[in-house]
């Protein structure tokens, strides 16, 4: 069985956002040693889903922790367009849908999509709630937009989109990021919650040897 790791995120997880460089330096690095796939996990969905503004007192001033100790910044158009306007919904159901089309349209990149996906929110401000907010995305892709959109309406990948959450839910996994590497048959949960890269480098290598 092929060593296989398993990045657990949330599209709408602003610690999973300052935690993409690490987990694209760790795919760099062990890429052809490791399988890499990521699985999107339900942060906001059922009850908790509504208005950022409900929330935004919260991530006002949580943003300013993850941009201090992961080193990415935050855009005005997702904290003045977005926050500070406080209508746009925050559920992860859409998101996750357009995860789950870039993965079976490119699947070797699905790590690289879930990084570019939160950009897009955090940096961007894009809507996660509004299909169209994914045209760009889907373009700097390579992908045809008018597919992609299109495929995100399919209940095949609303399908897909619920399985991951489950999946995630029987793992167990109880925050986000999270991630876990799976060798010889055996589970390890190397990262529950952010980690330096450093850090999770060296317990890939120490369960690889």
């Amino acid at each position: 069985m092929k060593t296989r790791l398993v990045y657990l995120f949330d599209p709408l997880c602003g610690w999973c956002f300052g935690f993409s460089p690490v987990i694209r330096k760790l795919e760099a690095t062990f890429a052809g040693r490791i399988e890499f796939d990521v699985i999107s996990g339900g942060m906001i969905i059922g009850d908790r889903v509504g208005p950022i503004g409900i929330t935004a007192p919260y991530i006002k001033s949580a943003y300013k922790r993850v941009e201090e100790t992961c080193g990415v910044t935050f855009g005005d158009a997702f904290l003045k367009g977005i926050l500070d306007e406080g209508t746009a919904i925050f559920s992860s159901l859409k998101p996750s849908i357009a995860l789950c089309v870039a993965k079976d349209m490119a699947p070797e990149r699905g790590i690289e999509f879930a990084s570019a996906l939160q950009s897009a929110i955090y940096v961007d401000g894009i809507k996660p709630d509004e299909s169209e907010s994914y045209r760009d995305l889907a373009i700097s892709f390579g992908f045809d937009a008018d597919d992609f959109l299109n495929r995100m309406s399919f209940p095949h990948y609303e399908m897909l989109a619920n399985q991951g959450f489950a999946q995630s839910s029987k793992w167990g996994i109880q925050g986000f990021p999270s991630v876990v590497l799976f060798h010889k048959d055996q589970g390890y949960l190397i990262a529950r919650g952010y980690m330096p890269y450093d850090t999770l480098a060296e317990s890939v290598r120490s369960i690889l040897e």
